[in-house]
């Protein structure tokens, strides 16, 4: 009990004190806090901003995707040795990113 006196006693002299002053501050807020409607609208246009990067995104994955396995389809169609060569630099290259990607603890490094 006297835990919620002392805490109901600090908060009186808080607002005898200061509780004008933190009231003013509140109403001086620019701009003023959102209403729910606003921060449903705002949500709701974040939404439909990241659906529309991700269908670019998709898009441009896709016709860099066709170029790439064009580009390996005529390669391999005009000389196999350059298509197995390429193949086996594109391993490589694989393998050392991964390497590269594990810290020598056996653990793996994120990046966000």
């Amino acid at each position: 009990m006297k835990k919620r006196d002392g805490e109901a006693e600090r908060e009186r002299a808080f607002k005898e004190l200061l509780g004008e002053h933190v009231e003013q501050w509140d109403a001086d807020i620019e701009p003023p806090i959102p209403g729910e409607d606003a921060f449903a609208r705002l949500v709701r246009d974040h939404k439909e901003a990241v659906r529309g990067r991700r269908r670019r995104e998709r898009w441009v994955f896709l016709g860099i995707s066709v170029l790439v396995l064009g580009l390996l389809t005529l390669l391999w169609q005009r000389s196999p040795a350059a298509f197995a060569a390429l193949q086996g630099v594109a391993f490589l290259v694989g393998i050392g990113v991964l390497a590269a990607t594990f810290r020598p603890g056996g653990e793996e490094r994120r990046r966000t």
